[in-house]
């Protein structure tokens, strides 16, 4: 298909430019992971886990909302993780309007960035599924914990909402 091949060459492109200007940046961070030196990113398993995303917090506004937040603040409590990483909460509009334009749009496009929504999402919930602050269910960052030295699961929601602002400007 035409417009698969356009949008993977335009990823291509795009990538490799982002490539070429980070690498400055970048290259002294992998020097020092290479050579063993770099202990900060030797974080224990429970500390990488306890700074995950909680599931319900996808769903449930923030302790600062100044409606609904007090309504929350008990849900709040439960989570592991900070309310500076434990909020991650869109807002119902904004799900709405996602939903809408993943379940309605049959465009290759929307799926893209829908999947790339998706993988960043369950990425963040780090190592265990925490639902209420209780870890359930053994997730695929679990693999990637060794390999990755990104410790802060929940940080990756910021690719999820970015992801999320696209797919709600075509809904």
């Amino acid at each position: 298909d035409v417009q698969i091949a356009c949008l993977l060459k335009n990823c291509l492109i795009t990538s490799i430019t982002a490539l070429i200007i980070t690498t400055p940046f970048y290259l002294p961070l992998a020097l020092e992971l290479i050579s063993g030196k770099a202990s900060y990113t030797a974080l224990p398993l429970w500390y990488v886990s306890k700074h995950s995303t909680d599931i319900l917090g996808f769903f449930t506004p923030s302790i600062f909302h100044p409606y609904l937040g007090s309504m929350f603040s008990k849900v709040y409590e439960g989570f592991t993780s900070n309310v500076a990483e434990a909020t991650v909460f869109v807002g119902y509009a904004c799900l709405a309007l996602a939903g809408y334009a993943i379940f309605s749009l049959r465009n290759i496009k929307v799926t893209f960035w829908a999947i790339i929504s998706l993988i960043f999402s369950m990425l963040s919930l780090g190592p265990y599924l925490h639902i209420g602050g209780k870890p359930y269910l053994a997730l695929p960052y679990l693999l990637l914990y060794p390999i990755v030295p990104f410790h802060i699961p929940a940080r990756l929601t910021v690719i999820s909402m970015l992801c999320l602002s696209v797919l709600v400007g075509y809904g």
